[in-house]
């Protein structure tokens, strides 16, 4: 593996996850460090890591792979400042599935989509939706999971707005 500039302080001071980009029926993207993507085996044996701004493709077991430079998160400024940077993005698509194949999957969704809200206007999935309302108002009237959900850290976004004044002294 090339040696790899360090990552401007600001940025480096953080310790980073590898982040995984999921794009539905497109492609995944891994951004990491060298070592990081690695560790995954995301990267083949005796890898020559591109320079700059170059890109590297090459394919294996029946996906294509492009690994590039990216811009770290959070960091400002211009390319120049961390076009050295360990920072590498990974985007792993499956071989063989082109701009065409990507359109008519989204016609398969869309048409799976519309054959949903259609069944939702008959008989059936309107008692159906309506099942799932009342068990829905059901969890909502409950105070004891409404309490549960309370212990949860997370599971309830912090409410909006400014904080509570305390008492003035």
């Amino acid at each position: 593996m090339a040696s790899h500039t360090l990552i401007p302080p600001q940025v480096a001071d953080v310790e980073r996850e590898l982040r995984i980009a999921i794009e539905r029926d497109d492609s995944v993207q891994f951004d990491g460090t060298a070592s990081q993507l690695e560790a995954e085996g995301l990267i083949p044996p005796d890898f020559e890591w591109p320079n700059g701004r170059d890109l590297k493709r090459w394919d294996g077991n029946g996906f294509d792979y492009s690994l590039f430079r990216a811009r770290p998160a959070g960091h400002k400024g211009p390319m120049s400042s961390w076009l050295e940077a360990d920072n590498w993005r990974l985007r792993v698509r499956v071989t063989g599935r082109d701009f065409f194949w990507y359109q008519r999957q989204q016609l398969v969704r869309k048409a799976e989509e519309l054959k949903a809200e259609y069944y939702r206007l008959t008989a059936d999935g309107s008692r159906e939706w309506d099942l799932h309302w009342k068990r829905y108002w059901a969890t909502v009237e409950d105070k004891k999971f409404q309490a549960f959900k309370e212990l949860v850290p997370g599971l309830i976004p912090p409410k909006r707005g400014r904080k509570p004044q305390q008492g003035t002294a």
